[in-house]
């Protein structure tokens, strides 16, 4: 008929043998899976940020017996970065979630072809995520060792072998089989950037 209008409707998207849709589109379910997905990656990651304490550590440490050891640390520096990449992911998760209750959005009972690609990105920011950490939590603890026996050049290494074992661990530093205590103490010294001039100076103060 002349001048009437026709409705063209579009033919619904296609499922394929997963039960994702073939549309590439994201919809709602995309933003509540890729959500709650992100919020399971933040609470893993919150949670290698709380920090248990052994019974045996708690009691040491009440009886003064306990040995200060510089990984308690080095895992403080870790559990603080997973702290601010565990909430990231919370937020983030939260946030799509609440995007996908908004009306603008497609509601379909399916995801699309877009979710399985989203997952796998999530998955593998998740992972670098987790090798910055690592990485960087390395080289922020290099570098407050640095600082302190920078302000503290005089420091008995010499009366803390042990501590100074840690220390050279953490700095990649071996020492030969015939170095003696206060070689590798200078040793350590020097690649922790401490100097004979700094040493003298702080002597003087």
């Amino acid at each position: 008929m002349v001048g009437a209008r026709t409705m063209i409707r579009a033919p619904p998207a296609s499922l394929n043998s997963g039960g994702v849709c073939n549309d590439a589109n994201m919809n709602a379910l995309d933003c509540q899976v890729l959500g709650l997905t992100m919020n399971i990656v933040g609470v893993v990651a919150y949670a290698n940020s709380i920090v248990f304490r052994r019974p045996r550590q708690v009691i040491e440490e009440f009886f003064g017996e306990s040995r200060p050891s510089l990984n308690n640390i080095k895992d403080l520096v870790l559990r603080k970065v997973h702290t601010y990449f565990g909430l990231g992911f919370l937020l983030a998760g939260f946030l799509l979630q609440i995007i996908g209750a908004f009306p603008y959005l497609p509601k379909s009972e399916n995801g699309s072809a877009f979710l399985p690609w989203a997952l796998i990105g999530v998955l593998a920011v998740a992972a670098a995520a987790e090798v910055f950490a690592v990485r960087y939590s390395k080289r922020s603890f290099k570098r407050h060792v640095r600082r302190f026996f920078k302000i503290h050049p005089n420091y008995p290494l010499e009366k803390n072998p042990e501590l100074a074992k840690e220390i050279a661990a953490v700095f990649e530093l071996r020492a030969s089989p015939d170095a003696t205590v206060e070689g590798f103490v200078a040793d350590l010294r020097q690649r922790l950037g401490v100097t004979p001039e700094l040493m003298r100076a702080a002597k003087r103060l």
